[in-house]
């Protein structure tokens, strides 16, 4: 660095010497003196390799490909699909025949007609109303009878069935009652050769003029129907 200096300081006088005429250099000279300063000062300059940063050129960024985009987005859509039509079938519910689904100990289970009420009583110590506001009551009575030559244990209560009416444009799920003629609530041994009067009722708008067309039974995760 020292002999660097030496170099420079001698190029100066030479340049600007006392007494002597400015000497006056052509561009290509200026050039030359300038480029030999330069390299005489980088090459004592050990550092020099520190301040140099290597400038590499950007390299632009590829777009995506959309159509790997669009394969994937396909990819992903079909696989909801797919798992969505698995979920459906796993959560369908198996629809039997309606004396498989509920079990009445081979007793027969016969619609004998709907009816609308604004309030239901049984005998005369217990009467009902219903809770949704401007509902009525509809009636579904049924016989339960054992038309076999033993008696037949019908335990209905222990099921936990659930009852649906269908009156076309109206669906209702039946009323939780503590009626003893309530077929959800039967648990009594029905002799050979009798029957028993039983009810299910629903709650549905008052002004409801629709028959009833049927009624689906739901027990232990399996349906069956009995058209009314």
């Amino acid at each position: 660095m020292k002999r660097a200096m030496l170099a420079l300081c001698a190029m100066c006088l030479f340049l600007t010497g006392c007494g002597t005429k400015l000497i006056t250099l052509t561009e290509e000279e200026e050039d030359q003196i300038v480029s030999y300063a330069s390299l005489a000062l980088l090459k004592y300059n050990y550092h020099a390799a520190k301040g140099i940063t290597n400038a590499k050129p950007e390299v632009p960024e590829e777009p995506e490909d959309d159509e790997e985009e669009e394969e994937e987005q396909d990819l992903e859509e079909s696989g909801d699909a797919s798992a969505a039509a698995v979920t459906e079938e796993d959560t369908a519910i198996p629809t039997v025949a309606f004396d498989e689904a509920l079990d009445l100990s081979g007793c027969a289970l016969t619609y004998d007609k709907g009816e609308f009420a604004t309030e239901y009583s049984e005998g005369n110590y217990f009467t009902m109303s219903p809770t949704g506001a401007g509902n009525i009551y509809l009636v579904l009575n049924f016989v339960l009878s054992n038309d076999t030559k033993k008696d037949a244990e019908v335990d209905v209560l222990s099921q936990m069935p659930s009852f649906s009416v269908d009156m076309g444009e109206t669906n209702a799920d039946s009323v939780s009652t503590v009626l003893s003629a309530d077929l959800s609530n039967i648990k009594e041994t029905i002799k050979a050769g009798e029957s028993k009067n039983v009810v299910v009722l629903f709650e549905v708008p008052d002004g409801t003029g629709d028959v009833p067309k049927s009624m689906t039974v739901t027990v232990d995760g399996r349906q069956g129907t009995m058209e009314l």
